[in-house]
């Protein structure tokens, strides 16, 4: 009983820490269980990285944008096939030679430009109200 009283001691200072630091992000407090065993894991610090930025809600719009990009052309590996001949023997006997081995040819296409649409956040200028 007495063995966890650190323990629970230490639980209950490490509330009022977090309730108050809860809304900034820098106290973090874990609970766990595991069988018959429990654990608790107390992480106080800074966040790693800042929050996001709440959206805006007004004061800009999205904007559909038409750019022209470079599109490269593809490139094609082929076999060429061997060429293959009939030549005749001093007996006059049929035999194929092969006049040029097969051989794989790269062709590359030509690239073209595209007209391609995103969407863009515009962010409208703050003005002031005439008085």
């Amino acid at each position: 009983m007495f063995a966890r009283f650190p323990f629970v001691l230490a639980i209950l200072a490490a509330l009022p820490l977090a309730a108050a630091n809860a809304q900034s992000g820098q106290v973090a407090i874990g609970f766990g269980h595991h069988g018959q065993h429990g654990s608790i894991g107390v992480q106080i610090g800074f966040p790693l990285s800042k929050p996001r930025p709440a959206p805006p809600q007004y004061g800009g719009h999205w904007e559909t944008v038409v750019e022209r990009t470079w599109v490269p052309g593809a490139c094609e590996r082929i076999w060429v096939a061997p060429l293959y001949q009939t030549q005749y023997d001093a007996c006059g006997r049929p035999r194929s030679v092969c006049i040029r081995a097969g051989f794989w040819d790269v062709r590359q296409y030509p690239g073209h430009y595209e007209e391609r649409t995103r969407q863009v956040w515009r962010t409208a200028g703050w003005q002031s109200c005439p008085r």
